[in-house]
């Protein structure tokens, strides 16, 4: 009730309120500033390893594939060359042992390769998986600390003016006097005794 009354005391509330307000919006920028720096480097390390690894399980496919087609292509080769050795006449079955062991050769090869690949987008989902995750709690860092900077800026939108008690808006009245202070405590006798 004084420090209504004294507008010195309330200038001093008012300085000290005001130097509260900027040390909040500091501190609630500096958080902002830090969760959307933290994001955008954990982006900036971990998208290289993320494309690495994707280059790396392509080239796997790719080679898996190749490795498919040539054994088609030695098959198919070789089963024409048996038939023209058939028709020849000439012993076709040395050469068709060979060009079998090569074919199945080339198909294990490809196998080892699918599964390498296999094991290679296994990783990849898991790494994905892990940097949404880590980016969704940086994301929820940064909106956490958005919402602080916009509360401590809605806190410093409401201006104390001289004369007004510390919390009071401008343009909701005068200051209450002694009177409507007793009429506030009758009214509130009367809403309890009803």
């Amino acid at each position: 009730a004084a420090a209504r009354n004294d507008p010195d005391a309330l200038g001093a509330i008012t300085e000290a309120q005001g130097k509260e307000l900027t040390q909040r919006m500091k501190a609630a920028r500096a958080e902002l500033q830090a969760a959307e720096g933290a994001a955008l480097r954990h982006a900036a390390e971990q998208q290289p390893r993320l494309s690495a690894v994707e280059a790396k399980l392509k080239a796997s496919q790719d080679l898996a594939a190749s490795l498919s087609t040539q054994a088609d292509d030695l098959e198919k080769s070789a089963a024409e060359r048996f038939a023209q050795a058939v028709l020849s006449g000439t012993d076709g079955d040395l050469k068709r042992g060979d060009d079998r062991a090569a074919v199945a050769r080339l198909r294990a090869e490809a196998d080892a390769e699918r599964s390498d690949a296999a094991a290679l987008a296994g990783a990849l989902a898991e790494l994905r998986a892990a940097f949404e995750r880590r980016q969704a709690e940086l994301a929820t860092a940064a909106d956490h600390a958005r919402k602080s900077v916009a509360e401590v800026e809605r806190s410093a939108q409401v201006s104390i003016q001289p004369g007004y008690p510390p919390g009071m808006r401008s343009g909701a009245g005068p200051p209450p006097s002694g009177r409507s202070e007793e009429r506030r405590v009758g009214k509130e006798c009367r809403s309890r005794w009803s």
